[in-house]
């Protein structure tokens, strides 16, 4: 049986990596997995911490576009996302949010079972909108809305 020889590191090689000893030879390096305490810490997918993924969805609530919302992110505690990851973790929390209200809504339908109230079958609705003196001589507009009974065909 042949023996191979072990790899001698170079200086630079093994200051570089502290994953090689002379008892053990190199080890390999760690790759992304699942990690048994993700759900006992109750961690989300991704790189992103619990509270920078909260920022990162209210910010992109609020922003123009999910480029400003990973700048502000960015600007406000050093971590770095692309535009599209705001994109795709927004919307995954928007559906989450979505099925927990639809999922709230329906179990107040369930439990307090109201018959629908009485009324016209057709309402009709009118807006409008005027410009108003307020004080200082400054204008402002106030909107208004007329919500009516529909009549019948004939």
């Amino acid at each position: 049986m042949t023996q191979v020889p072990k790899p001698v590191p170079s200086k630079l090689t093994a200051a570089r990596s502290l994953c090689w000893s002379a008892a053990t030879g190199f080890a390999r390096p760690a790759g992304p997995g699942f990690f048994p305490l993700d759900d006992e810490l109750a961690l989300l997918p991704g790189n992103l911490t619990p509270r920078l993924q909260e920022a990162l969805v209210r910010l992109s609530t609020v922003q123009p576009s999910f480029a400003k919302a990973a700048a502000e992110l960015t600007f406000f505690t050093g971590a770095t996302v692309h535009a599209d990851t705001a994109r795709r973790r927004t919307e995954a929390w928007a559906a989450v949010l979505l099925a927990y209200e639809t999922a709230e809504a329906a179990a107040i339908v369930r439990e307090h079972p109201t018959p629908a109230p009485g009324g016209p079958d057709t309402l009709v609705f009118g807006v409008d909108g005027a410009m108003v003196p307020i004080v200082g001589g400054q204008w402002r507009e106030v909107r208004t809305l007329a919500v009516g009974a529909g009549a019948a065909a004939a």
